[in-house]
């Protein structure tokens, strides 16, 4: 038992010692937010240390924070065309509101156009699965609502939680064309 004890002890000053310094940090805060502190000045004097590097970056580095300059983001262009994994359905990207895309409800249209057909689709049951992959969880999944136009589709309340590198999947299930299209569409909402 005595072992045992000793085991337990060792092990919870472990974890303590890994999650003292584990506290989210700014570069512009000048500290630690959360975590044990430290006992000497000379973690103190490497905190100070730190932040004062980083304040001299930031400068620097501002273009390159966030996802903005992520690789997997694709520019997103009003008018553009994308045809769909299966090759059965031509995605029009149409109007976001707000643009670009922020932390909230979201609003977007879309057009739906059948490829052999070459004719809009209507009757289409389209959804949306918005996807974190760098956090491994998603937000809503909403249908879109049909327009008065054929073809037209808009998502209204397209929730995205939380700024940072986000895909989009959409479904576009259409009577006439011979089965479901996906297509995946990025977005990078900055803080």
């Amino acid at each position: 038992m005595k072992h045992m004890t000793c085991w337990i002890l060792l092990l919870g000053s472990l974890l303590l010692g890994v999650t003292a310094g584990c506290g989210v940090r700014s570069g512009r805060s000048g500290g630690g937010g959360g975590g044990l502190a430290a006992d000497d000045d000379d973690s103190a004097a490497a905190d100070d240390d730190d932040s004062a590097a980083a304040d001299d970056d930031d400068d620097d580095s501002a273009a390159l924070e966030g996802c903005a300059a992520d690789e997997r983001v694709e520019e997103y262009v009003v008018g553009e065309e994308k045809l769909g994994d299966e090759g059965l359905v031509l995605f029009r990207m149409g109007s976001l509101a707000p643009s670009p895309v922020d932390v909230g409800d979201n609003d977007w249209q879309l057009t739906l156009e059948g490829v052999d057909a070459g004719e809009p689709l209507s009757g289409c049951a389209l959804m949306a699965t918005p996807w974190m992959p760098d956090h491994g969880h998603g937000s809503n999944n909403p249908t879109a609502i049909e327009g008065p136009v054929a073809g037209d589709y808009e998502f209204t309340e397209l929730a995205f939680i939380m700024p940072g590198y986000w895909e989009v999947t959409l479904l576009a299930d259409c009577p006439g064309v011979g089965g479901a299209d996906t297509l995946m569409v990025t977005f990078c909402i900055d803080d």
